[in-house]
């Protein structure tokens, strides 16, 4: 009887193993292909012009896409569509208080999607692209082989990369590369917020703002700064993209990718809009750690 109860337990830590814990990801046979897509995204922009949208309107964010079968998607956030965001929460932080808030344009953990264009500098002598993504990112070493816009030598280079990276002890090269992966692609926050936080009492302005003096919970931890949606962080963390650049990252929906800028431009026609492409494949067979 104590050798089938052992079994049994056995058995069920098992199952249990099995149920809760995640895969070791390890690359794809080297025999296959990564399919390459791509994606052009416009700047963020949710600027109106009286009752109008602006010219150069546009609250499109990229998505990255659940299988092969698609480029992905650009959404608008439609908390934009009539320009910048704003709503109001009574009694918060404290009770008979009212914050008024007002975004221009979504920080990182707000995002709709993955990624969106903050802003394209373009001048004689630098062409960058400041991007906020949602997700977790690692640049790759600079490649100047990847300033192009070619498929092929995309997908060769990924391969290559995957033959030649040296992982982390005791990991494999997907792995290594989700370990360095950092959400939001940084922890340094830009100066930059494109939000106001106005908090009032019966009207009238108070004293508190977000985060020098924002109110503590009973345990002397600061609230969040929004109560919803609740988040903790609404930091804005941009990265600097150049052409040519690469990175790893881990989207919103768990699905991985290797993803290269190829074009940063201005547009030929009126008003210019200045845009991003990129070409991305699946991290090359990285399996998603998933319960």
């Amino acid at each position: 009887m104590r050798t089938f109860l052992t079994l049994g337990l056995q058995t069920l830590m098992a199952l249990f193993m099995v149920s809760c814990c995640c895969f070791e990801p390890v690359p794809v046979d080297p025999q296959s292909t990564p399919i390459v897509r791509e994606a052009t995204i416009a700047e963020f922009n949710s600027q109106f012009n009286g009752t109008s949208p602006a010219p150069s309107f546009n609250i499109a964010t990229f998505k990255f896409p659940a299988s092969t079968a698609s480029s992905g998607d650009l959404p608008n956030d439609g908390r934009f569509l009539s320009g910048p965001w704003s709503f109001t929460q009574t009694n918060y932080p404290l009770r008979g208080l009212t914050t008024n808030y007002t975004f221009r344009s979504p920080s990182n953990s707000l995002l709709a999607g993955d990624i969106i264009v903050d802003t394209i500098m373009i001048t004689p002598t630098d062409t960058v692209a400041m991007i906020r993504v949602r997700g977790s990112l690692h640049r790759l070493p600079p490649n100047p082989a990847l300033r192009t816009d070619d498929a092929q030598v995309v997908v060769r280079e990924i391969q290559q990369f995957y033959k030649t990276a040296t992982p982390d002890a005791g990991k494999s090269i997907c792995a290594t590369l989700d370990a360095r992966a950092v959400e939001y692609g940084t922890d340094t926050s830009s100066s930059q917020t494109d939000y106001t936080i106005d908090v009032v009492e019966n009207g009238q302005p108070t004293s508190y703002s977000y985060p020098a003096n924002w109110p503590t919970d009973s345990k002397g931890n600061m609230l969040p700064p929004i109560k919803q949606p609740l988040t903790s962080d609404i930091g804005f963390y941009t990265l600097a993209m150049r052409l040519g650049d690469w990175f790893y990252y881990r989207a919103v929906n768990g699905m991985s990718f290797i993803v290269v800028v190829t074009n940063i431009q201005r547009g030929t026609m009126p008003p210019f809009i200045q845009r991003m492409t990129i070409k991305f494949a699946e991290s090359y067979g990285c399996e998603n750690c998933k319960p």
